[in-house]
């Protein structure tokens, strides 16, 4: 009885715990990135620590802020790079004249016509591949489609914003002080599993 009531405590603590995390998983990932990004970031904290004026050291917080900006300067350089290229792609894409394609493809449309209509592949009796092929295209490139599009990213670039500046905040603390991570995930865990 004892130890099936303990297996119930544990099993509802675990349910808890996943509970917490599912409902702070915005704060949750930011802390796991900004983890790695601490991580990513350690060799550049340390080779700045190893420079010295006389006696002087750089301050830690002077190091960790020169870290985080080297990291979002490489990030920034990655993205200047190819958001252009991307941007451009969908531009094409938007541009499309589905008609054009339609017109380039007309030899072969008119193989497969002829191919439904020999083997009476449709059920409709009057089925034409052409006018069925302008209406997808019509429907994938529809104007609605990309302004949704448009409108889905300003509210995901205000969330950006704000993930990158929880993210850069985070980061910086784990970058000054290293055992800041270690010492959180050492608080969640009972004193007796934590070796001396």
């Amino acid at each position: 009885m004892n130890s099936t009531f303990r297996y119930i405590l544990i099993g509802l603590g675990i349910l808890i715990a996943i509970l917490i995390v599912w409902y702070f998983i915005n704060i949750v990932a930011y802390i796991l990135i900004s983890a790695v990004l601490a991580l990513i970031g350690r060799p550049i904290v340390e080779a700045l620590g190893k420079i010295r004026f006389r006696n002087l050291r750089i301050p830690k917080a002077i190091r960790a802020l020169a870290a985080l900006l080297v990291i979002w300067a490489a990030f920034f350089l990655f993205f200047r790079i190819f958001i252009p290229l991307i941007a451009d792609e969908v531009n094409n894409l938007s541009t499309l004249n589905p008609q054009e394609i339609l017109d380039s493809l007309k030899d072969p449309i008119t193989t497969l016509e002829n191919i439904v209509d020999k083997y009476q592949v449709s059920q409709e009796e009057h089925f034409k591949v052409d006018k069925f092929l302008t209406e997808k295209a019509i429907s994938i490139f529809n104007f609605t489609f990309f302004s949704s599009i448009l409108g889905s990213f300003a509210a995901i670039l205000g969330n950006f914003f704000i993930a990158v500046f929880s993210i850069t905040f985070i980061t910086f603390f784990f970058l000054r002080d290293e055992r800041l991570f270690a010492e959180g995930i050492l608080m969640l865990v009972p004193d007796k599993h934590v070796e001396a």
